[in-house]
């Protein structure tokens, strides 16, 4: 994979050369940098980046936010925020538009890698969520599909992501190659079409007969993760169930299974170093505060912190090293 290509949309010139030289330091590629809407619109058309950095406050009529909803409708590129104002009314409108990342400037280089990271992998598991359902009428009667390999199952095969079709009556009606694979590993009931929902397993990866009775009734999809086998670093998935509506009401449930491992690391991760760098800010005042006269003991105390500190850093990093080198097998894979 190539590196990762970033437009900038920045109206403060020496605030834009920073974040270049920060993106280019962290290694992405800029595709270019302009200070206003319709220039950013014009942009990002001619050469689809794979992110945007977008900055709310612009010059002209057009800001940030109204920006970002042109191209998400042209183009479906992603969209992180960048601002130096966090009111409230700013803060909601961006939120309404769903934005990949918000970030509050000044930001450290960190918090920036980490959000692109995030924003990035969120949209390659939306991008295939969304061809996924736009194949629904292609299941829209999944009862008549038959259990040999047809075109469509080759289709959902081809995708890649685990999923299973539950009908109103709550039996298995359509299940993909990825998700028998993954039922293997980790399912303790028996696969196969017609097949009650009750009797597979484990519940938190095939649902339960409530959860679907929930989704039904309400029609609305339930998200939620697990770990697959519970261990440290196991892998980890997000499970969506998604209704589809038959005639005025829900007919069927679509569960589709995407692999969060790497979101979740960095989700720990940034959680983790977030307390070391608190850790970092309280030892700098304690060690201010020894100018007026703190004895030899606060001075080996704050020491001995700031050694288990450096420890901790360095376990976190190494931990993720580790993760980096040994890459995750995406666990339906063969």
């Amino acid at each position: 994979m190539g590196m990762k290509r970033i437009l900038v949309v920045e109206d403060e010139v020496i605030v834009a050369m920073t974040i270049e030289d920060t993106l280019t330091k962290l290694g992405y590629e800029v595709v270019g940098s302009v200070t206003n809407g319709p220039d950013a619109i014009q942009k990002a058309g001619e050469t689809r980046p794979d992110l945007i950095l977008m900055d709310i406050r612009l010059k002209g009529d057009m800001d940030g936010i109204e920006a970002a909803q042109r191209i998400e409708a042209l183009y479906g590129l992603p969209v992180i925020y960048l601002t130096a104002h966090s009111d409230q009314a700013t803060l909601s409108r961006a939120i309404a538009t769903q934005p990949y990342g918000y970030l509050i400037k000044p930001f450290r280089e960190r918090e920036l890698y980490t959000n692109i990271e995030m924003a990035l992998h969120k949209h390659r598991v939306l991008k295939k969520t969304r061809e996924i359902a736009g194949e629904r009428q292609k299941i829209a009667s999944p009862v008549d599909q038959p259990a040999e390999p047809g075109l469509d199952k080759r289709l959902f095969d081809a995708i890649g992501l685990p999923l299973f079709v539950v009908d109103s009556a709550k039996r298995v009606v359509f299940f993909n190659e990825p998700f028998a694979r993954l039922f293997t590993k980790f399912g303790t009931g028996t696969l196969g079409l017609r097949r009650p929902l009750y009797e597979l397993g484990p519940k938190p990866l095939v649902g339960t007969v409530g959860e679907l009775d929930e989704i039904m009734s309400l029609g609305q999809e339930m998200t939620a993760r697990m770990s697959l086998n519970g261990a440290e670093g196991s892998p980890v998935v997000q499970i969506r169930r998604i209704p589809i509506d038959e005639g005025g009401s829900v007919g069927y449930v679509v569960t589709v299974i995407t692999e969060v491992t790497w979101e979740t690391m960095l989700e720990r991760r940034g959680r983790r170093l977030d307390r070391c760098y608190e850790e970092v800010i309280e030892l700098l005042g304690r060690v201010s505060a020894l100018r007026y006269g703190a004895d030899k003991k606060r001075v080996e105390q704050i020491t001995g912190r700031a050694e288990k500190l450096v420890i901790a850093l360095s376990q976190v990093e190494s931990e993720w090293l580790k993760y980096e080198q040994r890459g995750h097998e995406v666990p339906w894979n063969k």
